[in-house]
């Protein structure tokens, strides 16, 4: 019998339990991220931030639109964008 299965993550196996006939692995749904890449609109008063697991077998992207602030000081405005992902900012 063949047993074909589509696997997200391979987090790790057991090496203790490793043999000819047999290996243990540990697997997750969970993705990894890296920093985002920021896409500004024009006038910089929106933004988002599209993130990319980090597994290059994945290729698992969220898009999380950003809140964006702005200060002027001496003339110049500056823009911030914040955006959160799974608790973090």
């Amino acid at each position: 019998m063949n047993v074909t299965a589509r696997i997200k993550h391979a987090t790790g196996f057991d090496r203790s339990s490793f043999s000819q006939k047999s290996m243990t692995y540990s697997f997750t749904d969970a993705h990894t991220y890296g920093e985002p890449k920021w896409t500004w609109a024009d006038d910089h008063r929106s933004a988002t931030a599209k993130f990319t697991c980090a597994d290059s077998r994945c290729k698992h992207e969220e898009i999380i639109n950003a809140a964006v602030t702005s200060n002027t000081k001496d003339g110049i405005i500056n823009y911030t964008a914040t955006a959160e992902l799974d608790g973090t900012t």
